[in-house]
């Protein structure tokens, strides 16, 4: 056989369609590999699923230029408005609707379908699950709360899979046994995204703080960090299902029941002094490449006045191993600081008291 080389590359026998600039609908042609950018997806791994500077933003998609209303219905058993007699009329006596402790619509947006808790009028109870289509405003599927009937659920995956034999992608939604006014804890479950059907439960699950790995290794797969018994941890879906969490090692099928610690993919233990005084530090800002674990000491628990400084320290998200710190950033000393955000290298915390925002690097430490 001969074999020619020229330096001009031969064009591909396949070329997928260019973007719509026109009305399309779901499915995506599977064949149309480049619109799959117009697909994006809203998982809800920030938690309550609220777009806001404390949870996550959504990264892949744009948003549409002329956003109009398609249709409305009713998310929650509440009725609204003044209830009648015998309850008299006045500012506190309307029918509930919000909660400073409690949220009640956190929608999750996979695949062109709406997946949200459905609660009873008395706010707090969990009465279903829905999946909506969100062009139509169609109900595709209602269902109990989860198995045990009193589950929340809590954020979606797609995941791609690759084995010897086969490759695709799969689709999931995750319940918790956990909540309260509060959250977290719990065991979590899993069920089929397009037909609200259980698939497997993870027992012992902690409350880390979740992200999507959007690397070539298990693209989909659940991430989740957090600090426990001075240790900072990652944890890794896929090698909790029977791989090795770093590459296309399993077929990505979810049966049975899982154990949260076999998920583990590293745990490094966490600086306990700087300059021989203690420290404890621990997780604060998350981003797909760098951890920073924080210590900013306050009056009290539920108090974010800071005593003018705060202890730090980045890791590398895939490894764990230390890139910088502990350091030592001076604070505003007795001023109400919060975190903000974080990415591109970046984290940003809130000072409320004069209303500024200070930079610092996730690379060194360093205030920018």
């Amino acid at each position: 056989m001969t074999l020619t080389v020229q330096e001009d590359s031969v064009e591909p026998i396949y070329q997928t369609p260019p973007l719509p600039d026109e009305y399309w609908t779901r499915p995506i042609y599977a064949t149309n590999w480049a619109w799959g950018e117009v697909g994006a997806n809203w998982f809800g791994i920030g938690g309550s699923g609220k777009y806001d500077a404390t949870g996550n933003v959504q990264p892949y998609g744009t948003a549409p230029n002329t956003a109009h209303i398609m249709w409305t219905k009713p998310l929650e058993g509440f009725f609204g408005g003044q209830p009648g007699a015998p309850i008299l009329g006045d500012q506190a006596t309307q029918y509930s609707s919000t909660s400073g402790v409690a949220t009640y619509y956190s929608p999750i947006i996979m695949n062109g379908i709406l997946y949200y808790n459905k609660h009873y009028s008395d706010q707090f109870t969990i009465g279903g699950w829905e999946a909506v289509d969100i062009r139509t405003g169609e109900t595709l599927w209602s269902r109990s709360a989860g198995e045990s009937g009193s589950e929340t659920i809590r954020m979606a995956q797609a995941v791609q899979y690759h084995s010897m034999q086969e490759y695709g992608s799969w689709a999931h939604i995750y319940g918790t046994t956990g909540g309260g006014f509060f959250g977290g804890g719990g065991d979590l479950t899993i069920y089929d995204a397009f037909t609200g059907e259980y698939l497997a439960e993870i027992t012992g699950a902690q409350s880390p703080s979740f992200i999507v790995s959007d690397g070539p290794n298990m693209p989909g797969s659940l991430l989740g960090y957090y600090s426990s018994g001075g240790n900072l941890i990652m944890w890794n879906l896929s090698k909790l299902t029977g791989g090795t969490g770093t590459g296309y090692d399993i077929t990505y099928g979810v049966s049975g029941s899982y154990a949260w610690a076999d998920g583990i993919q590293w745990s490094v233990p966490l600086p306990t002094e700087l300059n021989g005084i203690p420290i404890s530090l621990s997780l604060s800002v998350v981003t797909p490449d760098i951890l920073c674990v924080i210590q900013r000491p306050t009056p009290g628990m539920w108090i974010s006045l800071n005593y003018g400084y705060q202890i730090a320290a980045g890791y590398d998200a895939k490894t764990g191993a230390l890139l910088w710190g502990p350091v030592n950033q001076t604070l505003p000393a007795l001023e109400d600081i919060s975190n903000v955000a974080a990415g591109d290298g970046v984290y940003v915390i809130h000072n409320k008291d004069k209303n500024e925002a200070y930079g610092f690097s996730l690379t060194n430490g360093k205030q920018l």
